[in-house]
């Protein structure tokens, strides 16, 4: 899809805040109508939740304006998802759990990689936590509950749980109990696809500096992200919160892909005259001049594509509009640009889109390590530094609009792809519940 900007498709299905009410229910087992006790409710990505009783009634005191993944789960039943509405809560709430079928579980679990972890769990850290300055103080406590399909076929990676996640992010002080629904990676397009359930619950400091830290990291994650963005389009408030958003048409390089097809033809042409002889594409002798192929090599490290941006800001309502008194509306065409000037990228995440991928150190169940991209010299005789503006690429998706609410969440997710910073920075050690607020400036 990209060269070395990984594209990024985030699922993760939000909350939205205001007046808030309460929602009842009671859990009862599919087929025999028993309780269901000591079950989890939770609004997903935020930090509302309630355990069910005895007789498998729950509450949630706080229900806030909006649309909401309502997540129910318990072991030994299938988690359910409910998208309920603020505006049209039921009185009482009657879910139904089915029964864990723990033959066909086993039948499914037959088929993963059974050194799934120890070939894919770094990969998966990677991808999944991310590669931000805060992934080194995530922890995953039970990676031993995922399981890994690696389809040759498709060139894809797939990853699955049974169980929720346990995550602890000691970088921002929060622990997620997370319900992975899906998690793809593509080799072949560098496209990476994952959604799940978010709880969030706050740690408690062990010191006040440690409380610190916590405000200043949440602060640093929320400057420039997704969340901070859908939040001050709602408002029609970008410049004031500091984004610069442009028009972005990405044109093909049409010289390139002759060029390519120039020299695949001509490769194809020597290797049917000399069908044993085992010669590279970039070794064969062509008939041309050396200054032909010196020509041909330059254009061969040009991108395949190339992005030109419109110079005029575009305000809020020129891609933004009121679709009614609670949600707006976003669509645009081609693509958009999105600048933070205010912040540079970390150095990590820039060496990454220029192409020089982090390094880490120690095992894929420890993780504890982050080496921040390739040694100083090394950048350095490449003539690389590491900062770089933060500057973010999004598309719609099959020209679908997405519905934005007040605290930043979007529906659906599912219809914008996003490239740059966003892409890297948009993973479990940088996701802040909607219940996050910025602090205040005194």
């Amino acid at each position: 899809m990209m060269k070395s900007i990984l594209p990024f498709l985030f699922f993760l299905f939000f909350s939205a805040h205001a007046q808030s009410q309460a929602l009842r229910g009671i859990l009862l087992s599919k087929g025999d109508l028993k309780p269901i006790p000591s079950a989890t409710v939770y609004l997903s990505n935020t930090m509302i939740s309630a355990t069910s009783n005895e007789d498998g009634s729950f509450t949630l005191a706080t229900i806030p304006s909006g649309r909401y993944e309502l997540v129910v789960s318990c072991i030994g039943y299938r988690t359910k998802r409910i998208e309920i509405s603020s505006a049209a809560l039921p009185e009482n709430l009657t879910i139904q759990l089915e029964p864990v079928v723990k033959e066909l579980e086993e039948v499914v679990v037959r088929n993963y990689d059974k050194e799934g972890w120890s070939k894919w769990g770094t990969f998966f850290l990677q991808q999944f936590i991310g590669i931000t300055p805060f992934s080194a103080d995530v922890d995953l406590i039970n990676p031993e509950v995922i399981k890994f399909i690696h389809d040759k076929t498709t060139n894809t990676i797939n990853a699955f749980s049974f169980q929720p996640l346990i995550i602890k992010n000691n970088a921002l002080g929060y622990e997620l109990y997370y319900e992975l629904e899906q998690f793809e990676f593509n080799f072949s397009s560098k496209m990476l696809l994952f959604k799940g359930f978010p709880l969030f619950k706050e740690m408690t400091p062990k010191r006040a500096s440690q409380a610190r830290k916590w405000k200043d990291n949440r602060k640093d994650a929320y400057l420039g992200s997704m969340m901070h963005f859908f939040r001050a389009l709602y408002r029609n408030q970008l410049l004031e919160n500091g984004f610069e958003v442009r028009s972005l048409i990405e044109v093909t390089n049409e010289e390139k892909v002759r060029v390519k097809n120039l020299l695949s033809s001509r490769y194809k042409s020597n290797i049917n005259k000399v069908p044993n002889d085992p010669i590279l594409p970039d070794t064969i002798r062509f008939s041309n001049t050396e200054d032909s192929m010196s020509y041909y090599q330059q254009v061969m490290r040009m991108p395949d594509k190339s992005d030109f941006v419109n110079k005029g800001i575009l305000p809020g309502d020129s891609i933004a509009y009121s679709i009614d008194s609670v949600t707006v509306g976003m669509y645009f065409d081609h693509f958009l640009q999105i600048r933070y000037p205010s912040k540079k990228m970390p150095g990590v995440i820039a060496d990454a889109i220029r192409g020089y991928p982090p390094k880490f150190v120690g095992g894929p169940a420890g993780f504890n390590e982050l080496a921040n991209g390739y040694a100083a010299r090394d950048l350095n005789r490449m003539g690389v530094t590491n900062k770089m503006d933060m500057v973010s690429k999004v598309k719609l998706i099959n020209n679908n609009q997405i519905v934005v609410l007040s605290n930043g969440s979007f529906f659906d997710a599912a219809n914008l792809i996003s490239y740059g910073y966003w892409a890297f920075w948009e993973r479990i050690s940088t996701l802040l519940p909607l219940d996050y607020r910025l602090p205040p400036q005194l």
